[in-house]
């Protein structure tokens, strides 16, 4: 089993961002993965991280969303998280608005890790404690502490 602290680095976890829409989200966080990984194309990113919003909504509800990218060639899943200061329009099923995201970079060939990550993320997404602990934080150190504690 895969720990968060293994797939997330303390500079892939942003603070209080502002962004407008979910364009405006998907390309901060091609932005955050090809700072930590210049191998990456972050045009190549986006677009792989809308296809999969085209799909349906990576949105799972109370304000959170795990949007995802299969990457051909990527070797290992890494995370990146952002935390907005204005929660936006992510087309989750409750229909409410979305600040929290945790995003994966996950290789093409990689189905099992992948679900067993989306599940423990979503586990620990839906216990409101968990999510209020985040949205209580006051600094990106703090919320990285935090999500390195998910098992």
């Amino acid at each position: 089993m895969i720990k968060i602290s293994q797939l997330l680095r303390p500079e892939s976890v942003q603070f209080q961002i502002e962004a407008n829409s979910k364009k405006s989200l998907l390309e901060l966080l091609s932005i955050s993965f090809t700072d930590i990984l210049p191998q990456y194309d972050e045009h190549q990113l986006f677009d792989t991280f809308l296809q999969r919003e085209r799909l349906g909504s990576t949105a799972i509800g109370q304000g959170v969303a795990i949007p995802h990218a299969r990457i051909p060639g990527n070797m290992e899943t890494i995370a990146s998280f952002i935390s907005l200061k204005n929660a936006i329009n992510f087309d989750a099923s409750d229909e409410q608005d979305v600040n929290l995201f945790f995003a994966l970079v996950i290789p093409e060939s990689s189905t099992q890790e992948h679900l067993s990550i989306l599940a423990t993320l979503a586990r620990f997404f839906r216990e409101e404690k968990n999510r209020q602990k985040i949205l209580g934080a006051n600094s990106s150190e703090d919320i990285y502490q935090i999500l390195c504690r998910i098992n």
